[in-house]
C-alpha cells in the first residue's frame, strides 16, 4: 500500500463515492443523506466522482480537491481531497494497522486516534480513521515544515500567536476504499462536529 502523510487530510463526500457491493459484516457508517441533491460529476487525474452542486467547489485536479463552498474565504476552509492510491485487491487488517501506525507514528504524536477501525457503507468495508489534533502548536510546526516555510513567511502572515488563534481545534477524517483492483481514499479536516458530516 502507498504510504503517504496526513498533514493535508481533508472531510469525506463519501456517500457520494460508494455504491454497495456486499462484504464483511462491520459497523455501518452513518452518513447524510444525499439523494435530494444535484451533483456534478468530475473527472481528476485517476478518480471520477460526483460532488453536490453549490455546495463544494472543485479547485484542485491532482488529487481531487473540493472545498465547502460557504468557507472557501474562510481561514479555517472545510475542503476534501479524492485520490487514487495504489493497486489493491482488498484492504487488509495489516492494511489498516499500517495506516494508523503511520498517522500516530512518533513524529506526529500531536495526534490521537478516536477511531481507526473498518466500518461498513452500504455492505461495503471501509477503513475508517477518525484523527483529532491534540497539541496545535505542534500541529503547525509540521504543517509549516511541510510547507517549506520559513520564519520570515511565518512572520509575513501575522506570526505564530495570531496564526495558532486563527486556527480552530481540528479534526481529520480519512477512508480507504477499494474499487476493483484499485485503491481509493476520501480524507477531509473538519472543524466541529457539524462540518464532520
Amino acid at each position: 500500500m502507498k504510504k503517504r502523510s496526513a498533514i493535508w487530510a481533508f472531510v469525506p463526500l463519501l456517500s457520494l463515492l460508494l455504491t454497495a457491493c456486499g462484504g464483511d459484516s462491520y459497523p455501518e457508517l452513518e452518513l447524510p443523506d444525499v439523494s435530494a441533491l444535484e451533483t456534478v460529476h468530475a473527472v481528476c487525474e485517476d478518480v471520477r466522482f460526483d460532488y453536490p452542486d453549490g455546495k463544494w467547489t472543485l479547485a484542485g485536479q491532482d488529487p481531487a480537491q473540493l472545498y465547502l463552498t460557504q468557507t472557501l474565504e474562510d481561514s479555517a476552509s472545510v475542503a476534501v481531497t479524492v485520490r487514487f492510491e495504489a493497486a489493491s485487491t482488498k484492504l487488509t487488517e495489516s492494511d489498516l494497522r499500517d495506516l494508523k501506525k503511520e498517522m500516530l507514528s512518533a513524529d506526529m504524536d500531536f495526534m490521537e486516534a478516536a477511531a481507526a477501525e473498518f466500518r461498513s457503507v452500504d455492505g461495503e468495508r471501509v477503513a475508517y480513521l477518525d484523527i483529532v489534533v491534540s497539541d496545535m502548536d505542534r500541529y503547525l510546526d509540521a504543517i509549516l515544515e511541510a510547507a517549506g516555510l520559513t520564519e520570515a513567511d511565518l512572520a509575513d502572515m501575522g506570526g505564530r500567536d495570531a496564526l495558532l488563534e486563527s486556527m480552530p481545534a481540528t479534526s481529520q477524517l480519512m477512508f480507504y476504499f477499494n474499487r476493483g483492483a484499485d485503491l481509493y481514499s476520501v480524507s477531509g479536516v473538519y472543524f466541529n462536529e457539524d462540518q464532520k458530516n
